[in-house]
């Protein structure tokens, strides 16, 4: 198997199990408390890819 036919498969995966797990996640926490906690981790991890990469950003 090629490493991408490999990362082809965990997006689908990855993709597949969103829904699901979304929705359980929601039977216990508020949505807004959902959502400030999945965008403080997406800032968190650019933020890392960023100083990892060497990239800056500007705006």
């Amino acid at each position: 198997m090629l490493w991408a036919e490999g990362y082809s498969i965990a997006a689908a995966l990855l993709w597949g199990l969103n829904y699901p797990l979304v929705k359980k996640v929601l039977e216990v926490i508020p949505e807004n408390d959902f959502l400030v906690i999945r965008f403080l981790l997406a800032g968190i991890l650019f933020t890392a890819y960023l100083v990892m990469s060497g990239e800056t950003l500007i705006i």
